[in-house]
């Protein structure tokens, strides 16, 4: 009877996602007719969406390194090649499939695979996405330092503030105190989170491993921010490349609320309510976020490709592998 509630939950959980990207886009679409958007078509925007999947591949791998650099006291850490392919798996999970299977869990079974412990594969996972919230958090700040005396909407400008400065001293702190013994011992009457707990004590990270992990992390938001800048310049849209930059950050920090499927709906109305107020027009900022969008899609779909082909999963020897070695 439960898994059958839980079924159902998690199916209305995601009609109700679905339909919030509906809604969004049934108010966009009725401000932006699609005509519009049609004669923005143009190669100079087929080349800048080109350059942003690449860079959403790059950060791709920029992620992965990050992921590694988290990964302590794992001997030995599944390869830079293996894990970059169960992360674009993880990343396909989470674009392109409306699954129940998040991209976090790929990534634990691909790493479970290499003989890496369930407990260590969970916590370097949760490191990783702490860290990349961080970087978009921080971004975040920063957009709205430059956006405060421009013509924006002001309590969206403290909103987004007040949420990118309350997420990255809550992750800072979380990367901190959760490797203190003591705060573990608070969960020790509920035994998973006890264990899990356990697992970030024991497996603490330098001080050194930390600030490498929120260098990367910044290089890495870097390069969606290129992305949607080269595409702002395809659209004609006049944004500098720091505020596209950082304003990217606060688009990408919100769009991870899980309100929507794979942000979609959410981002398009955070751009038009940006950029829309300091002069761009509607129907522009409305092809920046959707090439923005499947420009990710499209990078996602190399984790496609390597389900498809196993590229995550460690070599598996054959007899002619291992066989006769009589002649050595």
């Amino acid at each position: 009877m439960d898994e059958g509630n839980n079924a159902v939950k998690k199916w209305l959980l995601l009609l109700a996602r679905i339909a919030v990207v509906v809604a969004i886009y049934y108010v966009i679409l009725r401000q932006v007719p699609l005509e519009s958007l049609r004669a923005l078509l143009a190669p100079s925007l087929v080349a800048a969406f080109l350059a942003a999947v690449a860079l959403n591949v790059l950060q791709a791998v920029l992620c992965t390194f990050r992921w590694r650099l988290v990964a302590v006291n794992i001997d030995p850490v599944p390869g830079l090649a293996k894990s970059f392919a169960a992360y674009m798996e993880g990343l396909f999970f989470n674009q392109a499939l409306p699954s129940f299977i998040g991209g976090d869990a790929v990534r634990v079974l691909r790493w479970r695979a290499f003989n890496v412990g369930t407990g260590d594969a969970v916590v370097s996972v949760l490191r990783d996405r702490l860290f990349g919230a961080i970087g978009a958090a921080s971004f975040t700040v920063l957009a709205c330092a430059l956006l405060w005396g421009l013509p924006v909407e002001r309590y969206m400008v403290i909103s987004l503030f007040l949420l990118g400065a309350a997420v990255t001293g809550g992750c800072l702190l979380l990367v901190v105190l959760s490797q203190w013994p003591w705060l573990a011992q608070l969960f020790k009457r509920v035994a998973r989170i006890h264990a899990l707990a356990m697992i970030f004590v024991d497996r603490p990270l330098s001080w050194r491993r930390i600030w490498q992990a929120m260098a990367t992390s910044f290089v890495a938001q870097v390069l969606p921010g290129l992305a949607v800048y080269l595409l702002a310049l395809a659209l004609q849209i006049e944004i500098g490349f720091v505020l596209a930059a950082t304003v990217t950050g606060a688009i990408l920090l919100v769009s991870m609320i899980p309100v929507s499927l794979a942000g979609w709906g959410v981002r398009e109305a955070g751009f038009l309510a940006i950029l829309v107020p300091l002069g761009a027009a509607s129907e522009n900022v409305l092809m920046l976020g959707i090439s923005f969008g499947l420009a990710g899609l499209c990078g996602a779909l190399l984790g496609g490709l390597s389900l498809a082909m196993g590229f995550s999963l460690p070599a598996v020897s054959t007899p002619a592998d291992s066989g006769n070695t009589d002649g050595e």
